[in-house]
């Protein structure tokens, strides 16, 4: 009797072991983050509104946080993490996207505050510098590493371009999206 309790706990362990561990709902929510992510890249791909985009994202946004909250603790960490970067990226990316305006250029200077200048001239210049710049921008361009280019508007101004900005971050989440499909995968 001993015997027979010892194989059919081995057979138990090896069945686990062989599903990856995760119960079918939880293999349907991590299954269905991912989807949601390669939907928005999908729509990144082929061409997306502003108001068409944000609506996949929330999609994305709350099936992640449901797998999330589903899958088991330390052995889907890195898992976890490849979602938690791919949306934060999507999310970079609309915060980029509404930012812009209608030359589609973002100013993603870094802000110094000028020190008071003896030239009336030279401090409305500082001041023009200063106003143009948008540190939330200048975050995500230093984040991801976003070429930027050199505006003349009467003042020398680093800026990013919005298509070059949204590629760039959008290239990062899809890269992020795939590990974590790579990562369910083998696991699964």
């Amino acid at each position: 009797m001993k015997n027979l309790k010892f194989y059919i706990l081995i057979i138990a362990i090896i069945l686990i072991s062989a599903c990856g561990g995760l119960t079918e709902k939880q293999k349907k929510s991590a299954e269905d983050a991912v989807s949601a992510l390669k939907k928005i890249n999908a729509g990144v791909e082929i061409g997306i509104n502003n108001s068409e985009y944000s609506k996949l994202l929330i999609e994305a946004q709350a099936s992640v946080n449901q797998a999330t909250e589903n899958l088991p603790d330390k052995e889907f960490d890195e898992f976890r993490q490849a979602l938690k970067l791919a949306t934060e990226a999507y999310s970079d990316a609309r915060i980029v996207w509404n930012k812009a305006g209608t030359d589609k250029i973002l100013f993603a200077c870094e802000i110094k505050f000028p020190e008071k200048s003896k030239n009336p001239a030279e401090e409305s210049m500082m001041g023009f510098y200063t106003s143009k710049c948008d540190p939330k921008i200048y975050q995500l361009a230093q984040k991801y590493k976003i070429p930027r280019s050199e505006i003349y508007n009467d003042v020398k101004l680093p800026a990013m371009y919005l298509d070059e900005g949204l590629s760039t971050i959008w290239k990062k989440a899809k890269e992020h999206t795939d590990r974590a499909s790579n990562i369910l995968k083998s696991k699964t």
